[in-house]
């Protein structure tokens, strides 16, 4: 009976171990350095719209899926981290974007060296931009 019970907890503790592993090394991942597209982990052929709303609350949209790429291709240029910080004020001026699927929607908050990405209504975690500025100005004319 003894056996069985160190088996047993064996089994248990060997089970642990790998979730605990699991869960860390998708931790670590999340703050590696990766493009604003990978942040948003989004597929480019998913998107049917975008949405623009600037900071002084003007929207636009664009349905277009040539110009769709091209903003993607645009947004796969920065490189960005993510931050420990739960919050963030917003100095600068910025622009919230979403990207419409048919599914679901993502959306991002950026500002020159800030990034924020939902999915939905979860917040995916600000990102600092490694190569910024993000060039506020020419997402405006997309």
């Amino acid at each position: 009976m003894r056996k069985v019970v160190i088996f047993i907890a064996c089994l248990v503790l060997i089970a642990i171990s790998i979730y605990i592993y699991n869960y860390w090394a998708n931790y670590q991942a999340s703050y590696e350095e990766k493009t604003i597209i990978e942040a948003i982990d989004i597929k480019n052929e998913d998107i049917t719209a975008l949405v623009f709303m600037s900071s002084d609350k003007s929207t636009w949209e664009v349905q277009d899926k040539e110009t769709i790429n091209n903003f993607l291709k645009f947004l796969d240029e920065y490189k960005v981290k993510k931050m420990k910080v739960s919050g963030y004020n917003w100095q600068d001026e910025n622009i919230s974007i979403s990207l419409i699927t048919k599914d679901e929607s993502y959306s991002i908050k950026v500002e020159e060296a800030v990034v924020r990405v939902n999915k939905g209504d979860f917040n995916k975690g600000h990102y600092e931009v490694l190569n910024s500025p993000i060039d506020i100005e020419k997402i405006k004319h997309f």
